[in-house]
Formats: C-alpha cells, structure tokens, sequence
C-alpha cells in the first residue's frame, strides 16, 4: 500500500517524540532513582543516628530488654521505618515489627559489621529480609557510650522496603511517559497539518510535471501557492515555457526535414556505424523494391543482394573522411550511388573522440539514371541508325552517278534508268529525313493538335479508299468494320488519319497475297479502341515490345519482298507519339505465322478535353 508524504513526515514527528520522551524519562527516571536512593539512604542513616543516640543511655546501663523493645517500637513507628537495636555480638535487644527473643543472632548482617568496623560511618545493605520476607535497604549506624566516643555499646539499624522504592520510581517514569505522550499528540496533529499542506502543493506540481510529460505542452503549475513554493512553481513554470518553445521548434524542423525527406526524388538512407538501415525516403525504397517497415534495421546486402554496393558503404564507414561513388544495376534501375560517413554525436560518449567507428552515421544518397541511361543508349542507337539508313543510298547514289556519267555517251539509256534508280535513292532520303524531322517536331512538342469531333468510320473509309489500290496490287482485300450508333471521338483527324495509314500500310507490307486487311472501331471502357488486323506474316514475341522504338525492324525475311516496301522504321514511332498525345494507348498482338492486329484509344467528344500539342 501505497503511504503519502504527509502521512509518513506526521508519523515521523510523533515517532521521534515519543522516541525523545521515552529517552527523557529513562534518563531522568535513572537519575531521579539514583539521587533519590542516595537522599533515601541519607534520611536512614539520619535515622540510624538518631536511634543510635537514644539507645545510648539505655545500652550503657544495661537497661531490660522490654525498654529498649519499647524504643525500637517507637521510633519505628515515628520514621515510618522499621527500628532495630542489636548488640555488638550480635543479639537483637529490640525491633519495631518483631519479637527479639524469636530473632536470630546479626552479628554477621553486613550493614552490622560494617558499622562496627567503621563507628564514625555507616553500614548499608539491601536483601531480602529472612525475619519479615521482604527486600529491604538497610542503613545501620555504631551506638557509643555517652561520654565515652571509643566505647561501642551497641548498633542502631533502620530499613526501608525496597518495593517502595520501586513503586515510586514506576509512579515517576509513568508520569515522564503520560507526559510525552501528551506532547506526542499535538506535535502528531501539528506534523499532519503542516505537511499535509506541503505535500497538496508538491502534488500540484508532481500533476503539472506528470501533464507535461504526457504532451501537454501547455500544462503549468498553479501560482496560488506561497514561500518557497510559489518561487519553485514559477521556476517550474518557467522551465515548462522553454521546454515547450525549444519542443515545438525541433518538432516543426523535424517536420520540414521530414517533408523534405520524403519528397526528395532521390533515393536517401542512414545508417548505423555497422550498416544497418535507421531511416529511408520513400524514393530509395522504390529503387529498392521494398517498403519502409521492411527496409528498417536491414542492412543493404539483404535490401539488395548487392555485393559491391555494400562493400562500398562499408568502406566509406571505415574512412570518414572519404566518400565513394559507384554506379550499379538493381533490378530494372541503373542507380549512382554516393556514400559517406559522418559522426553521429547523438549517440557519441561525452570526453570520446570526434571521428570514432562506433560513432559514425553512413549517408547514401540515390540516384535513378535509368531515363538518362535509356536516353543515352536511344541517342546511340538514333545515331547509329541514322548512319545505317543514310550509309546504303549515298553508296547507291554515288555509284549510280558515277555509272550515269561513264554511261551517258555511250549508253543513253542506261544512263537514264540509273538516273530514275537515283531518283528512287533520293525521294527515299528525302521521306526519311522528313519523317525524322516530323518525328523531332512531334517529340519535342512542336506539333499543335487540331481536335474536334470526328467521326471514326468516314476516317477509316478515307484510308479503306487511298490504300485500296496498293492492296489489289498486292492481291489482298481490305474491309472497313464500324458499327453503327458509335460516339464521335475528340481527335485531330489528319494525325488519327495518319496513324490508320501507317499501321494500314505496314499491314500491306507484311501481308502475302491472298490475305485481309480489317479497320475496325468499337467502344472501349470510356472511350473508343481503334483497330488494323491483317493476315500476314505476324511478328516473333521477342520483337513485339520492341516494334515502336525508332528505326527498329523486323527481321527483313519475314516481309512480303516486293519493291519498293521498305519503311524507314519511323512510322510506328510516329504513331505511338500521336496516340500518346491524344491521350490514348498503342499496343500489338500478333501470333507468328497467322497475323497481326495494332490496337490504339481515342477519348470521346463528350470529355471535350483541353488543346495539347504533341
């Protein structure tokens, strides 16, 4: 059970005074029983003398025992003591409270024989009393012959009853005892009220601290106390008022830091000095394909099973003063890596070294350069691919011109089909750097659209007419399918015309004669999903995701072999960017041998979005 503060200082106030009191009384009550032992054996041997004076005449002349008995009796009865007359052999002549003639011989008592071995002196002793049976004090005094101080007649001898001695010694400490209890009780009541007071303001202040250190900032001790205490809940008060600045201060710099954290594009972790994760942005933990509970406490080999990643941090932990940079490969991100140490004094040892190893925080920041690595490789790619397209006709142009000139006087007419061969060469360059140029143009957002409410089956019907010719040259049938009722979609007509034509085209291309051609429209989710299916010669599944990068072509095996049907390798580029800018999706599927069929979205006129440019 639980015992409050004033309960304990008012139970200490009267345990040390009836402590106090109980020492008093058995100090003075042994000091009161001695000095009154001392002034008792005084009286008596005042008595003893007396006695002895009286008995003196009568011892010196030999008087009967009857009067001597008769002076014991009455002196006994006067000192309220008990008077004995003895002889210096020994024999009792008289007694106050016995007979004589029944008493044995005191000639061996030891107040008796001190007496008489010191006359001027007395003899005193205490025992139990064979004659009466009671504990006795005895003082016994030497009587003289009158006249004759040398002359021992006989020894006086008085005693007292100890048990009275000890009953008013008991009477006395009793009275000392009821006496400190009597002042315990007040100094108890005084010890209850006045630290009952004290521990009702202590308490005020212990439930302010307590609110305080519960996240009350604003919780202060009441000022209604007085003396020390009011300083003390001012003080406290005080204290509180700067705790609460000082809290709410680092609680809004660890909010900013926080936010700042979080929202940082960089990936961003600390360690402790072995390594492990303590803190990891939002950004690291998608590089790293885990989330921030699971990050917690792991080190980077278990996050990313990144042998040369966590060789590095742990070099930076081991030399604070130098900072690694690596780049690696984590899953599908190309990721740059930088790391260094710093002293985490948080956790350092007052008096310990600024730089210590079991001081020491990692830093690793992350950055994902996949899109700048993807870039590069595009730009290497586009380069070399513009190399490759650009290489064959300017060796073909050339070495066209060169024959054309050695033939044009002796062999007109060679000269003039290597002239049209090289006007095939030209207009051929002269598509592929148009298409290059709409396809930078369209990239870099150069392009404006021109939306409005078109209606997708007269588009398909335009592309159905100016593609019909080719297809019958290719001895193959091309068929429009758009049910009706359809909602007009909101699009540029000229740019949707030109992504039907392009995938329509490559559908001639790569279709054998004999095969079908289908443009099909229908309603898709909340919008429409447009359609070119053909028959043809279907595109491997290791080519499929790759078919609307720049440049890329299919195995040159697979097409259909009639001239004049090479493409440049920019027209499904073109398209997906189109698509792309209307706010739709492009996408193929195609099984090997059996056909293909590209699919793209197109928003409805009734969303009526805003202008976009590509």
């Amino acid at each position: 059970m639980r015992i409050s503060t004033w309960t304990r200082v008012a139970l200490s106030y009267a345990l040390l005074v009836v402590i106090t009191g109980a020492a008093l009384g058995l100090l003075l009550g042994g000091e009161i029983e001695r000095r009154e032992g001392e002034a008792l054996r005084v009286r008596l041997g005042d008595q003893a003398h007396a006695v002895a004076y009286s008995a003196a005449s009568l011892l010196a002349a030999d008087a009967p025992l009857p009067a001597l008995n008769k002076l014991a009796a009455g002196l006994g009865a006067a000192f309220g003591t008990r008077v004995t007359i003895i002889t210096p052999d020994g024999t009792v002549l008289g007694d106050s409270e016995q007979d004589p003639a029944l008493m044995e011989s005191h000639a061996t008592r030891p107040e008796v024989v001190q007496a008489l071995a010191n006359p001027s002196s007395v003899g005193v002793a205490s025992r139990m009393s064979a004659t009466v049976h009671r504990q006795l004090l005895y003082v016994a005094a030497a009587v003289t012959a009158p006249g004759e101080p040398g002359r021992v007649v006989g020894v006086a001898r008085v005693a007292y009853p100890v048990a009275d001695i000890e009953a008013a010694r008991n009477a006395l400490l009793a009275g000392i005892l009821l006496a400190a209890l009597a002042v315990s009780l007040p100094a108890a009541l005084l010890g209850m009220v006045l630290p009952r007071s004290l521990a009702r303001q202590l308490n005020a202040l212990r439930d302010t601290a307590v609110r305080f250190g519960k996240g009350n900032l604003q919780a202060r001790a009441p000022l209604t106390l007085s003396g020390e205490m009011r300083e003390l809940s001012a003080e406290f008060n005080s204290m509180a008022e700067r705790l609460s600045r000082l809290l709410e201060q680092r609680t809004r710099e660890r909010t900013r830091i926080e936010a700042v954290f979080a929202s940082m594009q960089d990936g961003v972790l600390i360690t402790d000095a072995q390594g492990r994760v303590q803190s990891i942005n939002v950004a690291a933990a998608r590089l790293f394909n885990t989330s921030l509970e699971r990050a917690a406490g792991r080190s980077l080999i278990e996050l990313t099973h990144d042998h040369e990643l966590h060789r590095a941090l742990q070099a930076a932990l081991s030399e604070p003063d130098t900072r690694r940079r690596l780049e690696v490969k984590i899953g599908d991100y190309a990721i740059v890596a930088d790391m260094t140490a710093m002293p985490d004094k948080s956790g350092a040892t007052p008096g310990a070294p600024v730089v210590d190893a079991a001081n020491l925080t990692g830093l690793v920041v992350l950055q994902d350069v996949t899109e700048l690595r993807r870039l590069e490789r595009a730009r290497r790619d586009l380069l070399a691919n513009i190399g490759h397209e650009l290489r064959t006709p300017l060796a073909s142009v050339k070495l066209l011109a060169e024959t054309a000139g050695t033939a044009m006087h002796d062999d007109p007419q060679s000269a003039a089909e290597f002239l049209r061969h090289i006007t095939v060469e030209v207009d051929g360059l002269t598509h592929l750097v148009r298409e290059l140029l709409e396809l930078s143009r369209i990239e870099s957002g150069q392009v404006p659209l021109r939306r409005e409410p078109v209606g997708v089956g007269e588009l398909m019907l335009r592309v159905e007419s100016r593609l019909r010719v080719l297809a019958e040259q290719g001895g193959l049938r091309i068929a429009v399918s758009a049910p009706d009722g359809l909602p007009l979609a909101y699009a540029d007509p000229a740019r949707v015309e030109q992504v039907l034509v392009n995938l329509a085209h490559n559908a001639v291309k790569f279709t054998p004669p004999g095969g079908e051609i289908t443009l099909r429209a229908e309603r898709y989710g909340g919008g429409l999903r447009m359609s070119v299916n053909d028959t043809g010669v279907g595109i491997p599944p290791d080519d499929l995701p790759r078919i609307f990068e720049r440049f890329y072509k299919v195995d040159k095996a697979r097409t259909s072999n009639r001239e004049g049907e090479g493409g440049t390798g920019l027209g499904l580029a073109i398209a997906k960017h189109i698509v792309q800018a209307h706010g739709g999706r492009i996408w193929a599927e195609s099984t090997l041998g059996e056909g293909t069929t590209f699919f793209f979205t197109l928003p409805l006129a009734a969303s009526l979005p805003q202008e976009a440019s590509i």
